[in-house]
């Protein structure tokens, strides 16, 4: 591209990045008149328009992209790929798995979409044979490797609940050790692996992190992903808190309430532009309105909700395994202020000090896998009625269809401003500061133990530490709750969840 087109197409991303999508498609497009052959072009303006709803659409340009070696190395390409063609388009698959089988994919995320197809269509047993292979292939990759073998588990655990049936202590005990062995061999080849050595000391500083963590908290279930019964045993302390009518409060920590702490020295230079991007992310570049004492009465709200939950989420061993940096580098590049986030959280835990007491400390995707184990029902089983913190009006349709449970009242938000378009809400308030102020000063909790559902981002956590502090039963269930309401917000955990349910319920107790 000539100079001038190199700048609009920089004036493009830069408007993509303030979610401003409808401006950037119009610039795309021009652009992409006069360089229509331009592969990085045409892959932003494709996720342009996934972003603006038009998938239809987004598809049929990206199905005119030639799958290739070279494209399949492609981060963005892959995305797409995962995002937009459906397994029966055997030419492209077939490729992708040819490639697959000589070592030659390396994004996680299109290896691990096509492990959930698989998982459509096969037994949990067959799977892992598949994966067996793979393993052997990703040897010398210790990222895809470890995620493998991670996968493998996952599957095997399936396959162990299938055939016993029953839960016995025996079995537990088994998950358990398998569980303990598997991590603990990956963090040495993580840690012995040729891998940069800033990235090494980086998973070797978070490894020991969480290991902290585990013996602080009375309570650790951190594998819940790959291990039902960890699930299953945070299901029990909700449905005990219900039955006792205890109050209590589930809050998870994901790396946009990492952005809204107190940065360590090394990265306290980078603290107030990833508080914008967060705030930009939620409400909008127009609408960043928290100033920095405001930022501090959020920091400190968040920071209390975390010492009064009852159940704490925080980014697990499995997710550092997922998605982490590729080098210790790019945890100072503006776009991985996630890394940033995630680090801040650990510090925090690590460092502050408050007492535990009872606490369980778990995954921050326990929102999906209560749902991939089909444990919701367990839980909604306790309840005949709840009331919910959400952008979606409908999800009282949703929960009495499909769980039997009433809402008694329900708190509607502005959606996150990223989500507008695909969810299709123009509402033009703002969470922040009205709405948060009005909801933290009228928030009812009609009786003791009463059930609140909150989807309400990082402000949600603050709302789950007064429904506790007012005698309920507070669960984070993030966006888990748009996909209840028929929407992808979050492709990659949604995705997961759309194939074969493996409720646990059946089982012997």
């Amino acid at each position: 591209m000539i100079r001038s087109n190199e700048l609009k197409f920089d004036a493009a991303r830069k408007l993509i990045a303030d979610y401003r999508y409808q401006e950037a498609d119009a610039i795309l497009e021009s652009l992409l008149e006069q360089n229509p052959h331009t592969l990085d072009l045409q892959l932003v303006y494709i996720k342009n328009l996934v972003s603006l709803r038009k998938l239809q659409e987004a598809k049929q340009v990206f199905l005119h992209i030639s799958t290739t070696e070279s494209n399949l190395r492609n981060n963005l390409y892959c995305l797409l790929f995962a995002r937009l063609v459906n397994f029966s388009e055997q030419d492209r698959w077939g490729l992708f798995r040819n490639q697959l089988m000589v070592g030659g994919i390396e994004n996680t995320r299109l290896i691990k979409q096509y492990l959930f197809y698989l998982e459509e269509c096969n037994s949990s047993r067959d799977i892992c044979h598949i994966i067996d292979n793979l393993i052997t292939i990703y040897e010398p990759k210790p990222h895809i490797h470890s995620f493998l073998r991670l996968e493998h588990l996952r599957l095997a655990n399936v396959d162990k609940l299938v055939e016993r049936r029953t839960i016995t202590l025996e079995l537990e005990q088994e998950l358990l050790e398998k569980q303990q062995t598997i991590s603990k061999s990956i963090e040495d080849r993580i840690l012995q692996s040729e891998l940069d050595i800033n990235l090494k000391l980086w998973y070797g500083k978070n490894f020991s992190r969480i290991s902290y963590l585990e013996e602080k908290y009375q309570k650790s279930l951190l594998f819940t992903r790959i291990n039902p019964l960890e699930a299953l045993s945070v299901a029990q302390v909700i449905v005990d808190s219900i039955q006792a009518e205890e109050p209590l409060s589930l809050v998870r920590l994901g790396d946009g309430e990492g952005n809204a702490l107190t940065y360590k020295d090394e990265f306290q230079h980078l603290e107030s532009t990833d508080w914008s991007d967060v705030q930009k992310f939620w409400w909008g570049k127009e609408h960043i309105k928290a100033s920095s004492k405001e930022k501090e009465n959020i920091t400190k709200n968040l920071q209390n909700a975390i010492v009064n939950s009852n159940i704490l989420g925080i980014p697990d061993f499995c997710r550092l395994i997922f998605s982490t940096a590729t080098n210790q580098s790019q945890i100072q590049r503006p776009y991985n202020r996630i890394y940033r986030g995630i680090l801040a959280i650990y510090d925090h835990l690590v460092e502050e000090s408050f007492d535990v007491n009872e606490n369980t400390i778990t995954s921050s995707l326990i929102n999906y896998d209560l749902e991939y184990w089909g444990l919701y029902d367990y839980i909604f089983k306790s309840i005949n009625e709840c009331c919910y913190i959400s952008c979606h009006s409908n999800l009282d349709v949703f929960l009495e269809n499909r769980y039997g449970v009433r809402t008694r009242k329900k708190y509607i938000l502005p959606p996150e401003f990223k989500s507008r378009k695909l969810i299709g809400n123009e509402n033009t308030e703002t969470h922040f500061p009205q709405i948060y102020n009005e909801i933290r000063s009228n928030l009812e909790v009609a009786y003791k133990g009463e059930m609140f559902l909150v989807a309400a981002g990082f402000l949600g956590k603050v709302y789950c530490s007064l429904i506790s502090q007012r005698g309920g039963i507070a669960l984070d269930i993030g966006s888990l709750a748009d996909y209840w309401a028929g929407y992808n917000t979050r492709f990659g955990d949604a995705h997961f969840l759309s194939q074969k349910y493996h409720s646990i319920l059946y089982l012997d107790k």
